[in-house]
């Protein structure tokens, strides 16, 4: 048991080590992509979807972690909190997403806020999918992903549009490729076990064996 804790402990602490520099290098390529105002508007809205989507996630991240590992023998009750937190985090998700649309609007019909808009779901999801992965003994699957493959495809973004002729990159378009991106990762992080695989474990087909 303590070497499993030590284990995961250290996986974790090894994965955030490791996205440090690269959340840094994304802020960097991204700022040199951007002109200053654009790189304004992008800062604020992140900040702001980060914040919206923490709030969108109701704690379903925190109840997963704590439910989930008593439930590994009671497949019905297992379904159940998924299914309840799953709906939480998306009824929550959809209000935070509407809550930047409309702060769109207050503003002016500011482009970069309803780009950012579906990003505020997808983050929330993130968090929600990263603890259903860590309960699973995931721990690389549930933290890499985001931290660094997702951060990565936003480095190459800016890196080639600093690097090329092109006219500099808008929050708006940044925001939408952000959004896609992490959908795409997202999908592809689901594929980490049978647990994040909804529609069969939500039916009951599930493997309950985790590897890291």
């Amino acid at each position: 048991m303590y070497r499993r804790v030590l284990k995961a402990s250290s996986l974790a602490l090894l994965v955030k080590l490791t996205g440090a520099p690269v959340s840094f290098l994304m802020f960097f390529a991204l700022a040199q992509a951007m002109s200053l105002e654009e790189y304004g508007r992008f800062a604020f809205a992140f900040s702001l979807a980060l914040v919206l989507a923490t709030a969108a996630a109701l704690g379903q991240p925190q109840l997963m972690l704590r439910l989930l590992p008593g439930y590994a023998d009671a497949g019905e009750k297992w379904r159940a909190a998924m299914r309840f937190a799953l709906r939480n985090v998306g009824v929550g998700g959809f209000l935070a997403a509407l809550a930047m649309v409309l702060g769109g609007l207050f503003q002016g019909s500011s482009g970069y806020l309803f780009a950012a808009a579906p990003l505020c779901l997808l983050l929330a999801f993130s968090e929600l999918q990263s603890s259903i992965l860590r309960t699973c003994e995931k721990i690389v699957w549930a933290l890499a992903p985001r931290e660094i493959v997702w951060r990565s495809s936003l480095i190459l973004l800016g890196l080639g549009v600093w690097l090329s002729p092109v006219s500099g990159l808008t929050a708006a378009t940044l925001f939408a490729f952000a959004s896609l991106s992490l959908a795409l990762v997202l999908l592809w992080q689901s594929y980490a076990d049978r647990a994040t695989r909804y529609r069969t474990s939500l039916d009951g087909e599930r493997d309950r064996k985790t590897h890291v």
